[in-house]
Formats: C-alpha cells, sequence, structure tokens
C-alpha cells in the first residue's frame, strides 16, 4: 500500500482549527510515552487469521465478558437480515425493485461473522468539546462476514457493520488508562503513525504474537468487560448488494455496482431506524452506479447529497470544469473531521470522498497536525471501506479514520490521561 504524510488538529486547539479553513495548528510534538496513548492503542486492527483453527480466536456475536451479555444476540441479527433492499435503479434511471431482502448474500452467513477492528470514541460524531456531558462515550466494534472458499481467512469486503457500545465518561476513563498500562506491558513503543511497512496498519503487538497471544488475550478481556448487549446502542452498516467484490468503483468509470448504508438505534430488544444526517430522512441511503441512457446519470445518490460541499459532480463527470474541481476541495473537507463529522454529513458523501481525488497532495483544507502522522492505507483501496478488509485480504485504514483518531489522542493526552 502506498503512504501519504499529511497532519492532523492537536487537541488543544481543535476549536481554533475549526475556525481556519486551513486546519493550522501549533504545539509541541513531544510526548510521554508512560503517559500518552498512541494510533493503534485506540484505532485498532485485528491481523487477519493465518488458518481456519484460529478463526474462533477471534471476537464474534456470542463472546461475551461476565456481565455485559453476547456482543451481538442472534436475535438482533435476525432483524437485520429480513430488511428488504431499497429500489435499485435501471438504465434510465427509473427505481426498480430488486424484490430481495438487503442481507440475502449473507442470510445464512452469521456464524462467520468477527470483529475485525475496534475504535475508542469519547465522544462519537463530535470533533470539538470533547469533555461535553452530553457526549456519547463509544466502544466501536467493526465486524465483516469472513467467507468460507478461504478457510475463513479472508473477510468478504462487500459488507461491514460497526456495532457502538455505550459507556458511561468514568467507564471510559478506566478504559483509557487500561488500555495505557496494557500497551506498556508489552515494551512497544508509542505509535505515532498508523500504516508500518511490515503490518500495513495491522496493531504491531498483535500481528506480532497474533491472536493467542498475552496482549490479544487481555484486550479481549478488556474490552469484553465493556460491550455486551446491556450496553449496545447502535449498529451501523454497509452492504453492496450488486457487483464485483472488487474493482467495484472508480470515478469516471461505471463499473456495475450498488451500494447501501443505513443504521439503527437498539434499546429493549428492538431496532429502530436511524436518520441520515443532513436529509431529514430515516431509512436507507444508496449508490447505484451503472452505464445509463445518454442524459442519466452513472451514478445516482438516494436520497441526494444535501449538504452545500458536494461531490456529485466529480461523480459525474459530464459537468464543467469549475464544478469537477469545486467538488475535488469538498472531497477533502469531508475527511476533515473539524469541517464535517458523521452529523453534519449523509453515509454517501462521507464514504464516497476518499474516491473523489484519490492520494492528492498536501492541500490548505486537510487535516493537519504536530503530533501524530496521517499515514493511510490508498485511497483507491476498497472504495466505501473506511476501516477493514477488502475481499481480498487487503487491510483499509482511510484518512478519514486516521484524522478521528488523531483528534480522540489529542483530546485523551492532553485531558483525560493528564
Amino acid at each position: 500500500m502506498k503512504k501519504l504524510a499529511w497532519i492532523g488538529a492537536l487537541f488543544g486547539l481543535v476549536a481554533a482549527c475549526a475556525a481556519d479553513p486551513a486546519g493550522t495548528t501549533t504545539g509541541n510534538d513531544e510526548l510521554n510515552e508512560n503517559k500518552a496513548l498512541g494510533m493503534t492503542d485506540v484505532t485498532i486492527l485485528y491481523p487477519r487469521p493465518n488458518g481456519k483453527e484460529y478463526f474462533d480466536d477471534m471476537l464474534g456475536p456470542s463472546s461475551e465478558g461476565d456481565t455485559m451479555g453476547e456482543l451481538l444476540p442472534a436475535s438482533i441479527f435476525a432483524q437485520l437480515a429480513p430488511i428488504k433492499a431499497p429500489p435499485m435503479q435501471g438504465a434510465d434511471g427509473k427505481d426498480t425493485d430488486p424484490n430481495r431482502p438487503l442481507f440475502a448474500d449473507w442470510k445464512d452467513s452469521f456464524p462467520n461473522l468477527r470483529v475485525v477492528g475496534i475504535r475508542l470514541d469519547p465522544c462519537f460524531g463530535e470533533a470539538t468539546n470533547l469533555a461535553a456531558p452530553d457526549c456519547l462515550n463509544t466502544i466501536r466494534l467493526v465486524a465483516q462476514f469472513f467467507q468460507p472458499q478461504t478457510n475463513l481467512t479472508t473477510p468478504d469486503g462487500r459488507v461491514g457493520i460497526h456495532l457502538f457500545y455505550k459507556l458511561s465518561r468514568a467507564d471510559f476513563t478506566a478504559l483509557a488508562k487500561q488500555m495505557l498500562a496494557l500497551r506498556k506491558t508489552t515494551g512497544l513503543p508509542l505509535q505515532k503513525g498508523m500504516i508500518e511497512p511490515k503490518t500495513n496498519g495491522v496493531n504491531p503487538t498483535l500481528a506480532a504474537e497474533n491472536m493467542r497471544g498475552p496482549y490479544s488475550q487481555a484486550l479481549k478481556d478488556l474490552i469484553l468487560k465493556y460491550v455486551g448487549e446491556k450496553s449496545l446502542t447502535r449498529i451501523a452498516f454497509c452492504v453492496e448488494d450488486r457487483g464485483p467484490p472488487v474493482g467495484y468503483y472508480n470515478p469516471g468509470q461505471t463499473v456495475d455496482s450498488r451500494w447501501v448504508f443505513g443504521g439503527f438505534d437498539y434499546a429493549n430488544g428492538r431496532l429502530q431506524p436511524l436518520p441520515i444526517s443532513t436529509l431529514n430522512y430515516s431509512g436507507l441511503q444508496t449508490v447505484d452506479t451503472a452505464s445509463r441512457q445518454a442524459g442519466v446519470d452513472p451514478v445516482i445518490v438516494k436520497p441526494s447529497i444535501a449538504i452545500t460541499d458536494t461531490i456529485l459532480p466529480a461523480l459525474n463527470q459530464r459537468m464543467d470544469q469549475t464544478k469537477v474541481e469545486a467538488a475535488q476541495k469538498a472531497s477533502y473537507k469531508l475527511q476533515n473531521p473539524t469541517d464535517y463529522t458523521t452529523k453534519t454529513s449523509d453515509c454517501a458523501s462521507c464514504h464516497m470522498a476518499k474516491m473523489i481525488a484519490q492520494e492528492h497532495g498536501p492541500d490548505d483544507l486537510d487535516f493537519k497536525s504536530y503530533t501524530f502522522r496521517s499515514d493511510h492505507t490508498h485511497d483507491g483501496v476498497a472504495p466505501f471501506r473506511m476501516f477493514g478488509y477488502d475481499s481480498s485480504g487487503n487491510p483499509v485504514i482511510s484518512r478519514r479514520v486516521v484524522n478521528e483518531t488523531i483528534v480522540v489522542l489529542d483530546y485523551l493526552n492532553k485531558v483525560v490521561l493528564q
């Protein structure tokens, strides 16, 4: 994978950064490794299992600690599985009913679902004021189905399921301190970047020990202390229900594919559809790409993008160049959490932004940091995926995920761990 060095905001000056279009910050680069968390402490990508015999070492739906219950009881997935696939768009741009459940290809794959990543967030959906009393403190587990034809060693890149677990601020503070103590037991230096040549984004200790080492077991025990059905608060997903598993999208190309995004709140045993930010709409958002009749856009987003910084002109490059260039600039802002968060951008804009100007050079609109390196996997790997693996087993950690990780670290290191 290629690496791109770009830099994110120091939390102590996040508010100033948000007011500054360039996102420029100043600050001290020094961190006391005995008192600070690093990139791979709060955003953790698991290695793929080396063989089928290691598959059940991974966290799965039935994993549970002593008090919180199973991570994802089968009864909850049973509510997701029959969700009706929304309309697709034909050659004329008109809706056609696929007449099948959205998860039809995975209705029997629940036993093959495993956690591939962990993300810690003290204030979900926010990049400033992370100490606010109404912040949603979360552990996010990112899960994917594994492909039986690979002996359960390679995830299916067509689906990602995100499980959000709510913590109290006291518990999140305790978790942050426990994560620091856990890293110190390994002797691993504080990691200021996410992507290294040997691991390509996989947590370096997990990569060295694999799934049966002391760090892996201690991490599992620690996470299961806080997550389970009792703390499950939200489920989000992205699904490719039409198209090839790899090579399915690039700007200016019309590889036939369709992606669906959605989310549900969870409480009292039931799922409730979440509204999609900026759209005044609760339900699913779709991105349908295909060769179409003259005058019909090849890429159709429904409900359509409503924010001012739209990327649509770059997706359908039959408009004037000025609008295409503006869409490219919009994609920079959409990957900068001081400009847009999950509360101020729709699903399609957030997930597609990395494809608009892949591996672009440094820009004043980029997120910047003088503390951490903003290395990320190549923008063109696994379009629409932000964190996890593609169907060929390549790690995916987008620049958006890296930027958000830096925001979290700046807060934890400067406020929580002081």
